[in-house]
């Protein structure tokens, strides 16, 4: 908990671990943060993993050889916390040049792994193998490089704009060749349409050929066996009469001449194999006729083809 008459943060800038402020928040891949401290201890007791377990997400987050060092601050999190000690202080008539943790010593030490100045004290305390500049030598050192990064920002910031340019030149040539693909495309797509167009009507004739003659052979058959089977039930009842060829009724040669040859046709008609093989081969070129699908990479629909 926070000592007596340090800051108080809100509960949104705790260590979800030690519920205290945090300490050089340090962040996981889930997106959780904790202070780099807690994250140290709770490491120690997973040293044979490569990986740490979020202690709130259970999600991993995968470590380098350098283990905790080497995740990254959140410095969001940092900022705002120190925007607020600072804030806190002027309110509480506190100077920020002090340690939140021992008020009567100055921050003048940058820690260059954790991002943030400290006291002498937190550096033996808690920054303990950390690299550090003293604050005389991490200003001295702005103050001679300042002039060089502005320089050297405004020549970045010229390379990037250009790029920009050069990179939405690229996108204007990059689309117009696409549009001009895609007209090819659609033209290409157009006349293969037509040609295909006329393969499937070439196809269609030749199919509905086939049916129209084989619908021709079966009518006609059909026909011919309705035909011979009116005709064999006239004759038949007509012979079947009973006295039919006595002599008193039929005594001129005219009526048994006609009676003769009535018999001639039914006989004709009985011995007449119904079994057409016109039928038979009608049906065997139909089953025989099949469709090929051409090639994925030909142009044409396919064709018929005739079994063996």
């Amino acid at each position: 908990m926070a000592e007596k008459g340090e800051p108080q943060f809100p509960e949104s800038l705790a260590c979800p671990m030690c519920l205290e402020v945090f300490k050089a928040p340090t962040l996981l891949a889930c997106g959780h943060t904790f202070c780099k401290e807690c994250l140290d201890k709770y490491d120690k007791k997973h040293r044979g993993q490569d990986f740490m377990e979020c202690p709130l997400c259970k999600k991993n987050t995968k470590l380098g050889k350098n283990r905790v060092a080497g995740l990254s601050p959140n410095f969001s999190v940092k900022g705002l916390k120190e925007e607020l000690h600072v804030h806190l202080n002027k309110v509480n008539g506190k100077s920020s040049e002090y340690c939140s943790l021992h008020s009567k010593v100055y921050k003048d030490i940058l820690c260059e792994v954790c991002k943030e100045f400290i006291c002498l004290t937190c550096l033996f305390d808690k920054h303990d193998g950390h690299s550090f500049k003293k604050k005389e030598e991490f200003v001295a050192e702005l103050n001679t490089n300042r002039d060089s990064l502005f320089k050297q920002s405004e020549e970045k910031k010229t390379q990037i704009k250009k790029s920009i340019t050069n990179a939405k030149q690229h996108m204007r040539v990059m689309n117009s060749h696409l549009d001009n693909l895609d007209r090819e495309i659609q033209n290409s797509f157009r006349e293969k349409s037509e040609i295909l167009r006329g393969h499937k009507e070439r196809l269609s004739k030749e199919n509905d050929d086939i049916r129209q003659n084989s619908k021709k052979v079966m009518a006609d058959f059909i026909q011919r066996q309705e035909q011979s089977l009116q005709s064999i039930d006239v004759k038949s009842t007509f012979m079947g009469q009973k006295g039919i060829a006595s002599t008193s009724k039929f005594s001129d040669t005219d009526a048994l001449k006609t009676l003769y040859m009535g018999y001639l046709d039914l006989t004709k008609e009985l011995d007449r194999d119904v079994n057409d093989p016109s039928i038979a081969h009608a049906l065997q070129n139909v089953e025989k006729t099949w469709f090929q699908p051409s090639d994925e990479n030909d142009l044409d629909l396919g064709d018929f083809w005739e079994a063996a």
